[in-house]
């Protein structure tokens, strides 16, 4: 998987309450080279026990989570989801992106500027 990546989701991890860090964590486990998922392999995963409607509902959940997170480290990740709506489960991907970074309305403006002044190449 793509390092930058692997280095937001380290980042967002942080901002992640334990359980969803882990989530996140067995999400990073399941994808494949390019950052993609299989939505019914993260379903089973992380959700066993729950029918698929529950089961989708905490995904979003969980999407939202990392993405809240994602904003409060700054590191813009996201996991996002195919617009294959009507497919199954087992035909859909969701596949982690690093999002445009700007100011969020979460995170600090001052600690924005910094890091901006911090990662800008020589």
């Amino acid at each position: 998987m793509n390092d930058a990546i692997l280095a937001a989701a380290a980042a967002t991890k942080k901002e992640l309450t334990q359980a969803d860090a882990a989530r996140l964590d067995r999400l990073l486990n399941l994808a494949d080279p390019e950052g993609r998922v299989k939505l019914d392999a993260a379903l089973r995963t992380l959700y066993p026990k729950y029918a698929l409607d529950p089961a989708q509902a905490q995904l979003r959940k969980l999407r939202k989570e990392i993405k809240d997170a994602a904003e409060i480290a700054g590191t813009g990740l996201t996991l996002k989801s195919d617009k294959q709506t009507r497919a199954k489960p087992r035909d859909r991907w969701l596949t982690f992106h690093i999002e445009n970074q700007s100011p969020s309305r979460t995170e600090n403006p001052a600690r924005f500027a910094v890091r901006q002044l911090t990662e800008r190449p020589p």
